[in-house]
């Protein structure tokens, strides 16, 4: 099945290989062939700990085939990365190829104009101008590996790289801004729903704002008016701490959505980022300026081929195809699946759903499993330990703020009655393998906390139970409360809580929860094509300005 799947992604297709079937091993067989024909190959992983994790398990792989591998380091000297990209293989994540990629165009935007006769005698030497040294070679080719989570998951973000205005900053605007958005009223000024991440203010809403709200003559706005008190509205209704961000000492640092990774480098943007510092009370920093960006998509179409592996990606062959031209092969298991997959159960409220996980992990603890709760936030992360720790449940944390440790505990995750709790599993990418004791037990026992707006993100959770042939179950739960049922299930979402607060759902409707999932994947997929949209709209100004 490896070697299928090998054969796959050289041909340039895209392998569906589920959890556990070796998809590490997987990438050294095109990676090897691209390399030994003379091409440059990027091995991008979703992050940083994948990328050191599978570096270091199959470089003496390639160093057999007298090839050279190296680790790209993140955040690093130019010095440093020109020596890793050195190597005809190079591991790293998808986003830190996307920034050396920006770092370089900056350069050769500022870089000087050559004087005449300077490029044509760079054409002759097949080097660049004297005047910008780029840090990465041409992109030759890539493979991606857990795809889906790179160029789909991920790809409603851009990369951007921005740099810091200069001068101290005021809190005066942003105090203003934040004064004008508690004045409005919900409903009549403004309209605001944090599951589905939209806020519009009503049109007496702006009239108030451009009216008795707008401030003082003379006021120094960086931005029209609208704009400030909208990010103090979104800073006060929509961002939520412990999901959207963390607050770290006297910093708010950013989450990643798709991993559940915390990001201290990176900042929103237009006063956004200074709205939330206000609401937090901590210092305000600087603005960031966008000086660079490019989509997932627009980078990976760079490379002169691109391919990868994931677990699932049949439900996002259409968009592969579209986007890509890259066809979705599935490989079968080496061993039939063992795994059970459990109805779900649904409840009215939170607090109701949270005591049942907690039940359902502690009976299968006490049975001598290990048991995986997966969590979208790391909120919630902590609402199901307060929650395990008050039915008397021993368990491990991982979620982005404790992110370092996260070797030591999925390695420990498998063992008899160890009872783990992980923000985002589908993105972290790592194998949680079971003693012979836990195997005997019944297996991995997963739990997932809610219903994800991908169906995919909630197959990757569940593919952590039953490896390679192994026992293993799993179960979701879901309550009205939940983020994807508020957005796009409301109707569904009215009728659960209509049932008694702390009463069980007697009859959960998957078939609404699955359109209420397509709602939601039809609303990201329509967002990723605006975006490419906008930068081939920007692609062609920028040539017809450049002629």
């Amino acid at each position: 099945m490896q070697l299928s799947a090998g054969a796959v992604l050289a041909a340039g297709g895209l392998a569906e290989m589920q959890t556990g079937e070796g998809k590490t091993l997987v990438t050294v067989l095109p990676a090897a062939a691209a390399a030994l024909a003379g091409r440059r190959v990027h091995v991008a992983t979703t992050n940083s700990y994948l990328a050191e994790r599978d570096h270091a398990e199959v470089a003496a792989a390639f160093a057999l085939l007298g090839l050279t591998t190296a680790l790209l380091p993140e955040e690093s000297d130019p010095a440093a990365k020109r020596a890793a990209y050195a190597a005809d293989v190079v591991y790293g994540t998808g986003y830190e190829f996307g920034f050396d990629f920006l770092r370089d165009e900056l350069a050769r935007r500022e870089a000087p104009e050559p004087t005449l006769g300077q490029s044509w005698i760079a054409t002759l030497r097949d080097a660049p101008p004297a005047a910008v040294d780029p840090v990465q070679p041409p992109l030759d080719a890539t493979v991606v590996d857990e795809v889906d989570s790179v160029l789909i998951d991920e790809a409603n973000t851009p990369l951007v790289i921005g740099t810091a205005d200069a001068g101290p900053v005021s809190p005066r605007v942003y105090e203003l801004a934040a004064a004008a958005a508690a004045a409005l009223r919900p409903d009549a000024d403004f309209t605001a729903d944090a599951a589905a991440g939209r806020l519009e203010l009503t049109d007496a809403g702006r009239r108030r704002v451009d009216g008795d709200l707008r401030p003082p003559a003379g006021t120094p706005l960086r931005r029209p008016w609208r704009i400030s008190v909208q990010n103090a509205l979104r800073a006060a209704h929509l961002l939520r701490r412990d999901a959207d961000y963390v607050v770290r000492g006297d910093a708010v640092a950013l989450v990643d959505q798709n991993t559940g990774r915390v990001f201290a480098e990176r900042k929103w943007r237009d006063g956004l980022h200074q709205a939330v510092e206000l609401a937090e009370g901590v210092p305000l920093t600087a603005e960031n300026r966008t000086v660079a960006r490019v989509s997932r998509q627009r980078m990976t179409l760079r490379y002169e081929s691109a391919t990868g592996l994931t677990g699932t990606a049949a439900d996002a062959a259409a968009e592969f195809r579209r986007f890509f031209g890259l066809r979705v092969v599935p490989i079968p298991l080496n061993r039939p699946s063992r795994r059970r997959d459990l109805p779900p159960r649904a409840f009215a409220g939170e607090a109701a759903k949270l005591a049942a996980v907690a039940a359902d992990a502690s009976a299968a603890r006490e049975a001598g499993r290990p048991v995986l709760i997966g969590t979208r936030t790391i909120g919630q992360s902590r609402a199901v330990s307060a929650a395990l720790e008050e039915a008397g449940v021993p368990h491990r944390l991982l979620n982005g703020v404790q992110d370092a440790a996260e070797a030591d505990l999925v390695a420990g995750a498998g063992e008899s009655g160890v009872v783990t709790v992980a923000t985002n599993m589908a993105g972290r990418g790592t194998d949680i393998r079971l003693t012979a004791e836990a195997e005997a037990a019944g297996g991995l026992h997963v739990i997932g906390t809610e219903f994800h707006r991908s169906r995919r993100v909630d197959r990757q959770l569940a593919g952590r139970a039953a490896r390679q042939g192994q026992p293993g179950s799993c179960r979701f739960y879901a309550s009205a409360e939940d983020d994807l049922l508020r957005a796009c299930g409301g109707r569904l979402a009215a009728r659960w809580a209509g049932t008694a607060s702390r009463g069980e759902v007697r009859r959960v409707d998957a078939a609404a929860i699955r359109r209420a999932q397509k709602r939601a994947e039809a609303e990201d997929f329509a967002r990723r094509q605006a975006l490419v949209r906008q930068e081939l709209w920007t692609d062609r100004v920028l040539r017809t300005l450049v002629g």
